[in-house]
């Protein structure tokens, strides 16, 4: 069975080291992690990126028990 955490970073900290970590020390396993950044495109046509607003999807997995 998976799970899915999706986790928001603060100001200069990346959560999804830790989540991953917590979650294999609680016995589950990191199947897959995607970070999402939050971009805007100005109206002179660049995109700006926003470090500080990125996003976290993580997948855990519960091992099967036999």
């Amino acid at each position: 069975m998976c799970r899915y955490v999706v986790v928001g970073d603060g100001a200069n900290i990346n959560t999804q080291k830790s989540i991953l970590a917590a979650g294999e020390a609680a016995g589950l396993r990191g199947v897959a992690a995607v970070t999402m950044a939050l971009t805007n495109t100005m109206s002179d046509g660049k995109t700006v990126w926003n470090a500080a607003r990125t996003e976290h999807l993580i997948l855990l997995e519960k091992p099967l028990t036999e």
